[in-house]
């Protein structure tokens, strides 16, 4: 017979991973012809390039963007410490043979009793079901992190 244990019973609610900005990177549309060269946006101009890069002398916005990110957020084990304050109840069958296929008598059992074997008694067989008791729960900490991926280093001229 083993001792009352507690299950652990856990659930993990992350939030969705988000990001809390957006960023498009965009090709640059076709240069037009204007009368004797070609026609150029004002405003600030910008490249990228893949991965995390120093911008060029003439590009002092930095931006690095991120398509994606590994999550390995979650929680450690969950555990329960011994049971406090259960009591088992259920029967004690004495039985004359050891395949306990023959009952001499079944006694209630609520807990501590005083038991006299019966005349041929060879094997006892217990039927106990615990009740009640509660457990010290520990675990369930915080752990992992969430990692960007595949980064876009992004230039901007003013």
């Amino acid at each position: 017979m083993s001792a009352a244990s507690c299950a652990p019973n856990a659930t993990v609610d992350l939030p969705v991973l988000m990001w809390t900005e957006s960023a498009r990177i965009c090709g640059a549309p076709p240069l037009a012809q204007c009368g004797d060269g070609f026609c150029v946006a004002k405003g600030p101009t910008c490249i990228s390039q893949a991965g995390d890069v120093e911008c060029p002398d003439g590009y002092d916005e930095k931006t690095l963007v991120h398509a994606n990110a590994e999550d390995t957020r979650g929680c450690s084990e969950c555990t329960c410490g011994a049971v406090m304050g259960s009591t088992c109840e259920g029967t004690m069958t004495a039985h004359s043979n050891g395949a306990c296929d023959t009952v001499l008598s079944t006694t209630p059992v609520p807990g501590c009793i005083e038991w006299l074997p019966t005349a041929g008694t060879t094997h006892i067989q217990f039927n106990l079901q615990p009740t009640g008791g509660t457990c010290t729960a520990s675990g369930g900490e915080p752990e992992g992190d969430v990692v960007p991926g595949s980064s876009t280093t992004v230039c901007c001229s003013d």
